[in-house]
């Protein structure tokens, strides 16, 4: 995903250990409303299971075919990807390395998918109060996955999630 709309939903500060040191750490919650493509993204063929064409539309399809169906959750593990909030000034831009996780899917009518995630990344004090300060804030987010997860679907991508934090 490049240059996308998302907020800032949640931070959580908090200490983990590397070996016997501990580390500065953070989960940042984000949340973005992107395109039903989004879903075949993550597996190919999986909107079509979920959206189906509108009698007067020859478009892609954007009627949603459960609408009592709640949010879904996808197994998502995906690590070393690149996070940057993108800014107009290139010195108030963030990248980190992170560990996505917790990816929750919100399917909407109108071919609209409402994404949650978290992201997990150790950064160092002066992010953290820069990263602080952009919560509840709509931004700019690239997230690039690794070599390793940008070869497939999420058959792929499928980690060793098993949910923990």
């Amino acid at each position: 995903m490049k240059k996308q709309h998302a907020k800032v939903s949640h931070i959580n500060t908090r200490e983990e250990k590397h070996g016997d040191e501990p580390v500065l750490a953070i989960d940042i919650g984000l949340q973005m409303d992107v395109g039903a493509e989004f879903l075949d993204a993550l597996e190919p063929g999986l909107r079509g299971a979920f959206y189906g064409a509108t009698e007067d539309d020859d478009g892609p399809p954007t009627k949603l075919l459960y609408a009592a169906l709640g949010p879904l959750t996808w197994a998502c593990n995906m690590k070393d990807a690149s996070l940057e909030f993108h800014a107009r000034a290139k010195a108030d831009q963030l990248q980190f390395t992170v560990s996505v996780k917790k990816l929750k899917l919100e399917l909407l009518a109108g071919g609209t998918v409402s994404a949650h995630f978290h992201a997990q990344t150790n950064p160092t004090p002066d992010q953290v109060g820069r990263l602080s300060a952009k919560l509840g804030d709509m931004v700019s987010i690239s997230v690039v996955p690794s070599d390793l997860f940008a070869g497939g679907g999420a058959s792929e991508a499928k980690g060793d999630d098993n949910g923990e934090d």
